[in-house]
C-alpha cells in the first residue's frame, strides 16, 4: 500500500495547538510552554515578555495586574500587593514603590496617604491610624506624643501639656486638670497636696508653705483651728485656754479687772486711807 503517513510535530511554546489544527501564536499577556494545547494568562505580580519564555516574577516594590507583559512601580499612597493599584485606607499611608500599605504610627499623623507620617507637635499625640494629632487633654502628660497618661494625685497640668507638674507649697490640688488654689490664711501645705491643712488650734501658722513654722499661742491669747494669728485676751475678759475660737473668755467679775492678755482677772485691792499723828497714811 503507498499512503502517505503524517507524522504529528509538538507544538512550540509561544503557541497553542488544538486538536491538530494549524499551531495559534499566544497573544501579548499570555504564554505557553512547548507542546501546550492552551496560553496561559501571565499572573498577577509577574511580567511576560516573550509569549514563548515563562513569566518573571515583579522585583521588589513593582507590581503587576494579571495579563500583563511588564512590571510597574507601585504609585505612593496606594496598595499594590493583590496586583492592582488600591488605595490606602484612611489612616494608612505608603510610599512609592511600596506594595503594601501601613498604618500611621503612634505619635505620628498621616493626613494624605500619599505623604510620609509627620510626628505630632510639642502637647499634641495620636495613637496610630490617625489623620490628625489630638490637643493633649488638661489632667494629662503626653510626653511620649503616642498617649495621654493621666496625673497622678498632688500633680496637674492643663491641656496641651508635655508633662504633669507637682502641686507647688502653699496649694492645694483637688483636680489634675485645674491650675492649684493658694492655701487660705491659717493653712498650708508642703506640695503634692489634694487640700491644704489647717493650722491645728492653739497655735498660728504665719507660712502657707511650712507647717514647722507653726507659733504655740502665749497664755492670755488663743487661736481656734485654721488660724494665722493668735488673739490677745481682751481688757476686762479673761481667757484660760489657748486653743478655742475665742479662748474661752469670760468677763471679770465685780472687783476684778484685767488689762488683756489675762488667763485669770487682777482682784481690786481696796485702798485704806488713815491719819497717824495728824498726817495722812495711804497704805502702798
Amino acid at each position: 500500500m503507498g499512503g502517505q503517513v503524517t507524522v504529528c510535530q509538538t507544538c512550540v511554546a509561544g503557541y497553542k495547538c488544538v486538536s491538530g489544527m494549524q499551531p495559534v501564536a499566544c497573544t501579548s499577556g499570555t504564554y505557553s510552554g512547548a507542546g501546550a494545547s492552551e496560553c496561559e494568562v501571565c499572573p498577577v505580580n509577574h511580567a511576560c515578555n516573550s509569549p514563548a519564555e515563562l513569566p518573571v516574577a515583579c522585583d521588589d516594590g513593582l507590581y503587576s495586574p494579571a495579563g500583563t507583559t511588564y512590571c510597574m512601580s507601585c504609585p505612593a499612597g496606594y496598595d499594590c500587593s493583590n496586583g492592582t493599584a488600591v488605595a490606602c485606607d484612611v489612616g494608612f499611608t505608603s510610599a512609592d514603590s511600596v506594595l503594601s500599605c501601613t498604618r500611621c504610627p503612634a505619635g505620628s499623623y498621616c493626613p494624605v496617604p500619599e505623604l510620609p507620617p509627620i510626628e505630632c507637635g510639642a502637647g499634641y499625640f495620636a495613637a496610630g491610624g490617625n489623620t490628625t494629632c489630638t490637643l493633649c487633654p488638661a489632667g494629662h502628660e503626653c510626653s511620649s506624643k503616642a498617649e495621654a497618661v493621666a496625673c497622678a494625685e498632688g500633680y496637674y497640668s492643663l491641656s496641651g501639656s508635655i508633662r504633669c507638674l507637682a502641686c507647688p507649697p502653699g496649694h492645694a490640688c483637688p483636680q489634675q486638670d485645674a491650675s492649684p488654689v493658694v492655701c487660705q490664711a491659717g493653712s498650708y501645705s508642703i506640695g503634692t497636696a489634694l487640700e491644704c491643712t489647717n493650722c491645728t488650734a492653739g497655735y498660728a501658722c504665719p507660712s502657707i508653705t511650712d507647717g514647722s513654722a507653726r507659733v504655740k499661742c502665749q497664755p492670755g491669747t488663743f487661736a481656734g483651728e485654721g488660724q494665722d494669728r493668735c488673739t490677745t485676751c481682751p481688757p476686762g475678759f479673761y481667757c484660760p485656754v489657748t486653743n478655742t475660737a475665742d479662748g474661752n473668755q469670760q468677763a471679770c467679775v465685780s472687783g476684778t479687772y484685767s488689762t488683756g492678755g489675762q488667763t485669770s482677772c487682777t482682784v481690786r485691792r481696796e485702798m485704806s486711807v488713815f491719819f497717824w499723828g495728824g498726817g495722812l497714811i495711804v497704805p502702798s
